[in-house]
């Protein structure tokens, strides 16, 4: 890897995951970008979080136009999908423009886990964008914060938690979605 150039057209597939930080990664510093990259075909049991993404809220970057598709999770501890861009700043780095996980697709995922099935967060504006939920079944509720642009297209979840920022997003056969 080098400093300020992205990580990018990366394929991840046919792996199992066992307890550990998260079934994938990206970040926490992720200031050049994790981009056009393909999660697929992964078994993830007894991981802390499923799909673990996160940021610094002014180290910049994020994750854009990632694919992560046909997955199952199996007693994950927390979370099974996490986009998060709250996290500190690393001593010493000077402040970017905010992360941001934008342009991604989520597709054919079930979910196993303790904490919420999905859970996006971002301290405010950027949100996250335009990324695309797409026959998604968790045995726990989706809570999102400043999500927008975004579609849920047969999302079966418990519950919706909907806070601050969130707007443009849409939904079909997605059980109790409020867009």
């Amino acid at each position: 890897m080098d400093a300020n150039v992205p990580d990018q057209n990366i394929r991840v597939f046919d792996c199992t995951t066992l307890r550990g930080h998260g079934g994938f990664v990206i970040g926490s510093y992720t200031a050049a970008w994790v981009q056009d990259c393909v999660v697929e075909d992964l078994l993830m049991n007894g991981t802390n979080i499923g799909i673990r993404q996160k940021t610094s809220q002014g180290g910049g970057g994020g994750g854009r136009r990632n694919l992560y598709r046909d997955i199952r999770m199996t007693s994950v501890v927390s979370q099974g999908i996490f986009l998060d861009s709250t996290y500190a700043l690393p001593s010493g780095v000077t402040p970017a423009t905010p992360g941001q996980f934008s342009g991604n697709t989520y597709k054919n995922i079930s979910i196993n886990a303790s904490g919420d099935s999905i859970y996006i967060n971002a301290p405010n504006p950027p949100a996250h964008t335009n990324n695309t939920f797409i026959n998604i079944t968790g045995n726990k509720k989706a809570t999102l914060k400043y999500c927008t642009n975004s579609s849920f297209t047969n999302v079966t979840v418990t519950g919706w938690t909907i806070g601050s920022g969130c707007s443009g997003n849409t939904s079909s056969g997605s059980p109790g979605c409020p867009f």
